[in-house]
């Protein structure tokens, strides 16, 4: 069963949700978050929340990417696109909001 890391913005968490629910009715995939599943770990220092981030991802198969009008300002986010990159992991972006492709260019 493949693994997927999915990137996200924690106010988009409801979209998030719906995605979680096709991923595992269509594909019976695996899912690992960003969300560090609603645990406040920002106390612990941003070196072990990237430590956590770069687990989860090393993990994963795939990298999903969703994109809501304010992700591409999201400071976690990018750094999760930027780490799956160079850990050469397939990365998907998916637009969920009405919003244009230039959101996209940032990565």
């Amino acid at each position: 069963m493949p693994k997927v890391f999915i990137s996200f913005d924690y106010n988009d968490i409801n979209s998030k949700k719906v995605v979680d629910n096709w991923i595992h009715q269509n594909i019976g995939a695996d899912i690992s978050f960003s969300s560090l599943e609603g645990l406040s770990y920002s106390s612990k220092g941003e070196d072990f929340v990237k430590q956590i981030l770069r687990d989860k991802i090393n993990q994963s198969q795939v990298v999903l990417v969703l994109v809501g009008d304010n992700t591409h300002n999201r400071p976690w986010v990018d750094y999760e696109v930027h780490h799956a990159k160079v850990m050469g992991k397939r990365s998907f972006g998916r637009n969920y909001q009405e919003q244009e492709e230039p959101h996209l260019k940032k990565w």
